[in-house]
């Protein structure tokens, strides 16, 4: 026996956006897992960064003269790292704070999943945009999907500009 959403005398449009709702969600968690699983892979390789110089210095001669310019290379990698992992840090708290504020349901999922997409560059913020405002817009109405789209581009609009340390890291400064 089988029950659907019609059999209760819900409009089909309302079980069409459950639906809808229901498969964003699978698919932000579903990204969230993998992006949980890409930062871990991520922060294991910045530990074993950590700790090369010293297998390294236990190397022939030869070998660490190959490896001669990776200190530096290093280093401005993890610092590149640390501030984007900073700055998408600030965002997803700032989208989850603004869904929070308007009644959005789910605004931690919503605030991680902004804190995960912000490393992809380019179409992060559509990426973490667009479950919050099908959230809102199933939850609301299409005028408050609107305004959560309108947070999240102010919010992505903050993270296209780049900060001190990385104006320094791409104007080639390896102070």
């Amino acid at each position: 026996f089988v029950l659907s959403l019609a059999d209760f005398g819900t409009p089909a449009i309302v079980g069409g956006k459950v639906a809808l709702a229901g498969d964003t969600f699978l698919l932000a968690l579903h990204l969230l897992s993998q992006a949980t699983i890409a930062l871990l892979t991520l922060v294991f390789l910045l530990f074993e960064f950590a700790t090369f110089p010293e297998k390294l210095a236990q190397s022939p001669p030869r070998i660490r003269a190959g490896f001669a310019g990776f200190r530096n290379v290093s280093n401005q990698l993890q610092r590149f790292i640390f501030i984007k992992t900073l700055m998408s840090l600030m965002i997803g708290l700032a989208a989850g704070a603004w869904v929070a504020f308007l009644g959005v349901d789910f605004p931690v999922l919503l605030g991680l999943l902004a804190f995960g997409a912000h490393f992809v560059p380019n179409v992060g913020a559509l990426i973490a945009a667009v479950p919050a405002m099908l959230f809102a817009f199933v939850q609301y109405d299409p005028m408050k999907a609107i305004v959560v789209g309108l947070g999240f581009l102010v919010i992505g609009t903050e993270d296209a500009r780049p900060s001190g340390p990385e104006i320094e890291m791409l104007a080639g400064d390896h102070h």
